[in-house]
């Protein structure tokens, strides 16, 4: 049976990969989920709450600009996988590595 919502239309749709929207959610996702467990961690070490949100705002500024770098390098290269970005940038030898 293929209607939405069954085990096999479910198996079919992830064999062909993500969409943008989850992409998106699983992005949010990680980054959250790091911030969250960072922000904890500085509490419990007893640094305070201003320093905690400044190292999260920070480490959150840095991963957006390496996304945006990545995206942007994509874009240049034309590449559409971070794989095909790596062939394309460091050589198809090592891509075995992503």
């Amino acid at each position: 049976e293929r209607a939405p919502g069954s085990r096999l239309y479910a198996a079919q749709r992830s064999a062909r990969g993500c969409s943008v929207t989850m992409t998106v959610v699983q992005i949010v996702n990680n980054v959250a989920g790091a911030g969250i467990l960072t922000l904890s961690a500085g509490m419990a070490a007893g640094v305070g709450w201003v320093p905690a949100v400044a190292i999260c705002v920070l480490l959150g500024g840095v991963s957006g600009f390496t996304f945006y770098l990545i995206g942007a390098s994509c874009e240049l290269t034309g590449q559409t996988s971070f794989k095909g970005l790596w062939s394309k940038t460091l050589g198809g030898r090592s891509a075995w590595i992503v």
